[in-house]
């Protein structure tokens, strides 16, 4: 008995402290960097990384969005491979390798709420994995309050947000922000995740990108919360959580079938 114990204090023991180094990661962490830092495998670090990032999208709240809010997607994943050491050859491999990387790429259409000025908690920040923005219109009508004020740009998919809300655009060919309307709090989660991209990950793959979205909409959403408390968040979080399904026997599953886990998250 004493020996159990002492098992399921030492497990308790390294999930906070991965916990607590994964908080600290104001832009994520990668996986090979807490493997060095924890002594683990890198199968165990990833693992274990991609089912904090599904709980810390999972355990928010249903509560619909209100006030003003913002709409936006953008693709990531899909860039050139390493071009050829000459630069004579640099356009020919480009045209060659440009549709086959355009295949990989995968929209994230982000939802944002604006914080109130005497509102208890922060703005929400809602992530999803979608094949066009226009797919987001339905989110957008069972996810917002029907009185909130939509901002969008001029992407045509965003067309029937007027049947349902006040909508405003922004046409971001000729600025940022023109006449009270912009969507740089959602540009401000698309940057943040694109330094994660560059600076952390180097590589959001289309498999596993719903679960970084989850990361960068949660750190973005509790910016302004201390470690102390972020940390207490997700320990909290991990806590409540069930046995992951996506991720049970991951190693094993990618063995044999590489295609059945995007399906797993996109549902």
């Amino acid at each position: 008995a004493n020996t159990s114990q002492h098992s399921i204090l030492r497990r308790f023991h390294t999930a906070s402290v991965v916990v607590a180094l994964f908080a600290n990661g104001v832009n994520g962490v990668a996986a090979c960097r807490m493997q060095r830092e924890m002594d683990v495998s890198y199968k165990s670090a990833f693992v274990l990384l991609h089912k904090i990032r599904k709980i810390m999208g999972s355990d928010e709240d249903a509560a619909q969005l209100g006030g003003v809010v913002e709409i936006d997607g953008t693709v990531f994943g899909g860039s050139v491979q390493r071009l050829p050491n000459e630069k004579a050859l640099w356009k020919e491999f480009i045209e060659r390798n440009k549709a086959a990387a355009r295949k990989k790429r995968r929209l994230i259409v982000v939802i944002r709420e604006r914080q109130a000025e005497n509102a208890d908690g922060p703005g929400k920040v809602r992530t999803f994995l979608l094949n066009k923005e226009g797919d987001a219109i339905e989110i957008a009508r069972r996810m917002v309050m029907p009185d909130a004020i939509l901002h969008a740009d001029f992407s045509t998919q965003w067309e029937p947000l007027h049947l349902h809300f006040e909508t405003r655009r922004i046409n971001h060919s000729e600025s940022y922000s023109k006449d009270g309307a912009c969507t740089n709090m959602a540009e401000s989660f698309f940057s943040r995740m694109r330094t994660a991209e560059r600076g952390v990950h180097k590589i959001l793959s289309g498999a596993h990108l719903a679960r970084y979205a989850m990361e960068m909409g949660w750190r973005e959403q509790y910016r302004r919360r201390s470690n102390k408390t972020q940390f207490e968040m997700i320990i909290g979080a991990v806590g409540r959580s069930k046995p992951s399904t996506t991720f049970l026997g991951y190693w094993r599953k990618r063995a044999g079938n590489d295609n059945g886990l995007f399906d797993a998250v996109a549902s």
